[in-house]
């Protein structure tokens, strides 16, 4: 067993995912024949949890579910991982679980049909915060999926970060793009996170999701490193000790504060102050599906943190779980234990090529990462 324990916090649901054997969903009246429908455990807290526990760290899974037959699906899949603790699940009575249809056509980025059930009833006071003491990271995932999250200018998820922060843990928070018409997407989000951050150590969102939330970003150009640094030093300003941005296939982009307030226990190391990094992704095997790659390379990320791994190393460990989660089509078959992923990664493993211009960036110590020159 690795060092720590994560609690992974916030959105849970059911992924059904019936394989499209086209490349494109089928026209109005007609059919197309796929195959078995598959069941997996999807979410960010079943995403980073499972990850976490298969990598070989302790996890406890800590969110609402339904009274229903999906729920009784959704617990079971939870119990059967080794290294996972359902101690944090609250069963919602009367209550249908959430659920997504993950449509994923042949060759094309993946689109979804979500109910989200119980998440929209779950509170800041659905936290068991005792359960916290003996626990390293809480990562908390989602809220624009959950109402109580977003609605009156954040006060719940506010008061999630706040109360964790009192135990001493390290506080993570990852984000999720929604539908441009949706309640969270009209939701003041900037508001929201200069509320929030200060009580985050690490602050996880991809580019579309940061962009398409809060209205100063929204006309960056996405792949320029000047808007990730731009970006990423305006979420520092907000409260943040760090950003870890998620590019696609471009890569993991880091920016570390200058870590100057001792109240952040995550980051009092002198190796993580001022850090501005691009971890290019390594290359699959094959690509079967993209369905939680941002958050097994957030779990691959968090748990090399807490073996006292510097960024770089950090960075790649992350890079490499979530590339073995796109040669799976689920978030989590891919990946594999910490010393199998080591393994590959010490063995030569063949980068992706970035269209990124390197030229302001030097190589790093740690292959396939880059610091800002």
């Amino acid at each position: 067993m690795l060092n720590g324990k994560i609690a992974a916090t916030g959105h849970i649901c059911v992924d059904l995912r019936p394989p499209i054997p086209v490349d494109h969903l089928p026209d109005p009246g007609k059919l197309v024949q796929v195959g078995p429908l598959q069941f997996s455990a999807g979410g960010a807290v079943s995403n980073v949890g499972i990850t976490a526990a298969k990598i070989g760290i302790s996890t406890l899974l800590m969110g609402k579910v339904g009274d229903d037959f999906l729920g009784t699906i959704l617990r079971s899949i939870l119990e059967s991982h080794t290294n996972c603790s359902v101690d944090g699940m609250i069963v919602s009575p009367r209550t249908s679980t959430s659920y997504s249809v993950v449509l994923e056509p042949e060759g094309k980025d993946r689109a979804f049909l979500h109910y989200p059930g119980p998440n929209n009833t779950f509170r800041a006071r659905d936290i068991d915060y005792k359960k916290l003491g003996d626990v390293d990271v809480f990562h908390f995932g989602y809220p624009p999926l959950m109402r109580f999250m977003f609605s009156d200018y954040g006060e719940e998820l506010e008061r999630t970060f706040s109360t964790a922060k009192k135990y001493g843990v390290i506080t993570s928070l990852d984000m999720v793009e929604v539908g441009s018409n949706s309640l969270a997407a009209k939701a003041d989000w900037e508001t929201i996170l200069l509320k929030t951050l200060p009580h985050v150590d690490l602050f996880t969102p991809s580019i579309g999701e940061i962009t398409a939330l809060v209205p100063r970003f929204k006309n960056l150009d996405k792949t320029s490193p000047s808007s990730w640094r731009e970006i990423s030093d305006t979420l520092i300003h907000f409260g943040a000790s760090a950003v870890l941005l998620k590019l696609g296939r471009t890569g993991l982009y880091l920016r570390t504060s200058s870590m100057s307030d001792s109240s952040k226990v995550s980051f009092r190391y002198k190796s993580w102050a001022d850090k501005e990094m691009l971890s290019v992704p390594f290359r699959e095997k094959e690509r079967v599906g993209t369905t939680g790659t941002g958050d097994t390379a957030i779990a691959g990320f968090l748990v090399a943190l807490l073996q006292g791994h510097k960024p770089e190393a950090c960075l790649q460990f992350a890079s490499g779980v979530s590339t073995c989660c796109v040669e799976a089509p689920d978030a989590t078959s891919g990946v594999c234990s910490w010393e199998k992923t080591w393994e590959r990664i010490n063995s030569g493993w063949s980068l992706l090529l970035t269209d990124v211009d390197l030229s302001s960036w030097k190589s790093s110590s740690v292959r396939g990462v880059y610091v800002r020159s």
